[in-house]
């Protein structure tokens, strides 16, 4: 797909909107947007028509890799789609050698979304230093190492996601993507952090981290998770309780 993404023409600097669910894809397609030297712009297919057009409008966007039965929920005009699943003979023709990474270090790597709560919603802007002085700021103080498996909680249209995806792989750490529904069931986070062994959440919010330790689903005590990093809403002492009581800490 990387390789693809710069036969398609996406030159540095472009814009590129991804829309894709949950999953591996979800991270290749975000790497073979960044390794065109283009920005990517996540795009999350349950927003209002309306937000989703004023963001692909304010972002300039001209390219978008999406998934075929996502079309009809995402406006399009003006911009040229890329479907993996209509790609796979060309793709499977292509090398699989690693192209020369075509952008530099003030060069936009991608353009989140504010929630539009006071107004219409704004493109915020990273640049690839920025971001790789967080990651390693991540990765150093809270020493994510190449024995560490991350569990992956929120959506890619929130910044979060970029600590956990990013901040994982530059670590060398695993990666283990949850898919929609898992995400959105508290049991189902909390059996799945037991059953792979999850030593840190770099994402995750209060709320969130309330309802996976008040979800009755004790398979996620097993000791093993050792860092949690929260964001988002104020943090009480009762929820820092409940997590040290739930996953075993020490």
């Amino acid at each position: 797909p990387t390789v693809r993404a710069v036969s398609l023409t996406i030159d540095p600097g472009m814009r590129v909107a991804i829309c894709v669910e949950r999953g591996f894809d979800m991270v290749i397609g975000m790497l073979a947007i960044l390794k065109a030297g283009a920005a990517y712009v996540p795009l999350d297919p349950t927003y209002p028509r309306e937000r989703l057009t004023h963001i692909l409008s304010h972002a300039r966007v001209a390219h978008m890799l999406i998934r075929e039965h996502l079309r009809s929920l995402v406006p399009m005009e003006g911009i040229s789609a890329f479907c993996p699943e209509a790609e796979r003979e060309a793709i499977a023709l292509l090398p699989d050698t690693a192209p020369p990474a075509a952008a530099d270090p003030g060069s936009v790597a991608y353009i989140t979304s504010t929630s539009g709560s006071t107004g219409l919603p704004k493109g915020v802007e990273a640049s690839h230093l920025a971001a790789v002085n967080y990651l390693n700021f991540i990765s150093t103080s809270f020493e994510v190492t190449a024995s560490d498996k991350v569990l992956q909680i929120p959506t890619m249209s929130f910044d979060a996601s970029v600590r956990d995806i990013f901040g994982t792989l530059a670590s060398g750490a695993t990666l283990v993507v949850v898919n929609e529904t898992q995400a959105k069931d508290p049991a189902a986070l909390a059996a799945h952090i037991g059953q792979q062994r999850i030593s840190a959440l770099l994402s995750i919010t209060p709320s969130l981290l309330d309802a996976i330790t008040q979800s009755g689903v004790h398979a996620a005590a097993t000791g093993q998770l050792r860092l949690i990093l929260v964001s988002g809403e104020p943090l009480d002492t009762r929820h820092v309780v409940a997590a040290q009581r739930f996953f075993g800490a020490q």
